[in-house]
């Protein structure tokens, strides 16, 4: 598996649990990285090869970079006796280097809406909307995997990546190993009540407009951020005025804990993938309140959920529906996905790849 870096990320996190259910089923698994860019310790379980010179995208030639990652797969193969049976890569950039480097048979992860993705680079100038889209189009006529059904039919729709073939496989999730870590014992805990947001400091998640949501939620309720990026959001935090509110804990190896000991899990972004935060959290027990954003949240919460779910850039009315929540007693004994998001569920999708030969030919 081919992926950016094993940053601290949802997708980062994806590609280890899919590491995690090929392994289930006996299969031997190589991690390529473009950055040695570790977030996750338990990455550290797996056999991780870097890929020099391929995460300087933008002062390498994608041609020098396709011959490294090409040098370094044969060296991995040469080492284990036997070359690979498959290849899978993650994100826009190791997608569009495992094209360039012709891998084969390769099939290429969706992680993103890549819609909403070139409409944030567009903003950002002329130059990084071109590079992205660029990356994207080296999809065209791959084999190519929606995490979630509204990114499936994203790229159905796409006149930017047209797929030889196309297929949904959701992240895996080790339900009960999430439970258990859950119940583990976790120091720096507020005192009261809390909500707990988990994502990187990024204009997609928006905490710009949860911060200014939490300004309409009534105390003694605080807001735990789970993020890499705590300067930033505390910055922000004193902006929108909840900077007494916050608590800024950093990046944790165990999300869960936190989880599940908060009332409510808040998201406020414009748009996700699949959003894998939101499905640790009712698997934790912990409803969830999100935008309605593309694409994931209204997928994960289904019919069951969906009253818990409020449009995009609406500060008001997220604040409001998080006050709701915290004075409600939500079932989540109906919550369906979970039976289609187990690490043994995904586990067999996985390994039907390797018997798809019509497909790769």
């Amino acid at each position: 598996m081919l992926i950016d870096s094993l940053d601290g990320g949802g997708a980062e996190r994806g590609v280890l649990e899919y590491a995690r259910a090929f392994e289930m089923k006996d299969v031997d698994v190589h991690l390529f990285v473009l950055r040695e860019v570790d977030g996750y310790d338990d990455a550290r379980a797996f056999r991780t090869h870097h890929v020099p010179d391929a995460g300087e995208h933008l002062s390498v030639p994608i041609d020098r970079a396709a011959a490294s990652l090409r040098a370094t797969v044969a060296d991995v193969e040469r080492t284990r006796g036997a070359p690979f049976d498959l290849f899978l890569a993650h994100l826009p950039q190791s997608c569009e280097l495992a094209a360039a480097a012709r891998l084969k048979p390769a099939y290429m992860f969706v992680h993103n809406s890549f819609g909403r993705e070139l409409k944030h680079e567009l903003m950002r100038g002329p130059r990084r909307y071109l590079r992205m889209r660029k990356r994207l189009t080296a999809m065209r006529d791959q084999h190519v995997i929606a995490i979630s059904k509204d990114l499936r039919r994203e790229v159905e729709s796409s006149r930017v990546i047209r797929p030889a073939s196309l297929r949904l496989i959701y992240h895996a999730f080790p339900v009960d190993q999430i439970r258990a870590m859950a119940r583990e014992p976790v120091a720096g805990m507020p005192d009261g009540p809390f909500v707990v947001h988990v994502g990187r400091g990024s204009p997609q998640k928006r905490q710009d407009i949860l911060f200014r949501a939490f300004r309409h939620v009534p105390e003694p309720h605080r807001l735990v951020c789970l993020s890499r990026h705590v300067d930033k959001l505390r910055k922000l935090a004193k902006r929108y005025g909840i900077a007494d509110r916050l608590v800024t804990p950093g990046f944790q190896q165990n999300p869960h804990a936190w989880i599940a000991r908060a009332r409510l899990m808040a998201l406020s972004s414009d748009f996700e993938g699949l959003c894998r935060v939101l499905i640790e959290s009712l698997i934790c027990g912990t409803p969830v309140v999100s935008t309605r954003c593309p694409h994931g949240p209204a997928e994960i919460l289904g019919e069951e959920l969906a009253h818990w779910l409020v449009p995009v850039r609406r500060p008001d009315l997220l604040g409001a529906k998080i006050t709701e929540a915290l004075e409600t007693e939500i079932d989540l004994s109906r919550w369906r996905l979970i039976d289609e998001i187990t690490t043994e569920a995904v586990a067999e999708k996985l390994v039907a790849l390797f018997d798809a030969r019509s497909e790769r030919a």
